[in-house]
């Protein structure tokens, strides 16, 4: 994007000192646009495709020794470089309801997790406002919002 925004600066300056070749111009201003939209989409599709080989689980989990930290959150990375970081955000839902009760937004985690491997943990949740579900009832959703890899 910044070789864009620079070859779009030398074309506009190059416009001023030739303007009797400003179709030239023009036509090659056109080229790098279409260039760098092209190099940003081709990369959104690329990052958004990672994010979807990073399985995420979550369900309360009774070997969890300490009664504080009961949910156990599992990441299973099924790309072909390590993650170094990730950021996501843990929700619990009642069975019959579509909003949730638990709710940890922006979380992130900074175990690295190479290759095809798995990275589970133990962690506490929080509800929201004066719910009071039984956190065994509910069901955990893990949504990967962003990671970071090698």
């Amino acid at each position: 994007m910044i070789v864009g925004i620079i070859a779009s600066i030398v074309l506009a300056g190059f416009a001023f000192v030739f303007p009797h070749r400003m179709k030239l111009v023009l036509t090659a201003l056109v080229i790098v646009w279409v260039a760098s939209a092209a190099m940003i989409y081709w990369e959104t599709v690329k990052a958004s495709e990672r994010l979807t080989r990073i399985v995420a689980t979550a369900a309360i989990d009774p070997t969890c020794g300490d009664p504080k930290l009961p949910l156990r959150i599992t990441f299973k990375n099924d790309n072909s470089s390590a993650i170094l970081k990730l950021g996501y955000t843990l929700e619990g839902f009642e069975p019959a309801f579509r909003a949730s009760v638990a709710y940890d937004g922006y979380q992130s985690s900074n175990v690295r997790i190479a290759a095809g491997e798995s990275y589970s943990a133990c962690r506490a949740f929080r509800m929201r406002g004066s719910e009071s579900a039984s956190p065994a009832s509910l069901n955990w959703v893990v949504t990967v919002n962003s990671a970071e890899f090698e």
